[in-house]
């Protein structure tokens, strides 16, 4: 299986802990039972993540990281550490974390207080899908977490301040007539050359 992406339009807040001046960023990084509409380089489906597709995850502690635009060179948090924390509701999939006291972690409080950035988006690995050729459908009932990032270009436009898919484009192209399962090692390359380009956009801007 291949590490996907996506990503959504959401409104992040900033979450003042008691007297102190720490300032946690607390967002919807997915929604859950919220179909969307994927237009892929194979054509278009329909996709959505099941109630508790990512229950599995957070119940087995897995290692995921908080990033700046899914660059592991910028840290933000780690479940691990204790300093980013996930939960699922019937929402979908909650994450608080608590940014260092680096120019980083100062620089990315701001942007987000400015409205700068106002995307998260998640990688994620699929242990169990479905694909319904009848409604062109793929439901992703349970996926294991790579990382969860905050980052500036959402792929899916929100229709309001609520935290909401809507159309959108996606690099996971999937054809109408094949089931995601059938097109993993074609997918895997789109998506690594998706990946490279957007890591090596990053570095050429830093």
């Amino acid at each position: 299986m291949s590490v996907e992406l996506r990503t959504i339009k959401a409104n992040i807040e900033l979450r003042q802990e008691g007297d102190s001046d720490t300032q946690k960023l607390r967002g919807l990084a997915s929604p859950v039972g919220e179909t969307t509409e994927i237009c892929g380089i194979g054509g278009k489906y329909n996709e959505r993540f099941e109630k508790g597709a990512f229950d599995r995850a957070i119940k087995e502690g897995q290692d995921v990281r908080a990033l700046l635009n899914h660059d592991p060179n910028f840290v933000l948090g780690r479940t691990k550490s204790g300093t980013c924390q996930l939960r699922a509701d019937k929402e979908g999939l909650w994450v608080e974390v608590d940014p260092p006291e680096t120019q980083l972690g100062r620089d990315t409080v701001e942007l987000v207080k400015r409205g700068d950035i106002d995307g998260m988006s998640i990688a994620f690995i699929p242990v169990v899908d479905e694909f319904d050729k009848e409604s062109n459908t793929r439901t992703i009932k349970d996926a294991d977490l790579y990382d969860v990032s905050f980052v500036t270009y959402p792929a899916y436009t929100g229709t309001s301040t609520e935290y909401r898919y809507s159309t959108g484009t996606s690099n996971y192209p999937v054809p109408q007539e094949e089931p995601p399962q059938e097109l993993e090692e074609k997918v895997s390359q789109e998506q690594m050359l998706q990946l490279d380009l957007e890591l090596t956009e990053l570095e050429m801007e830093s």
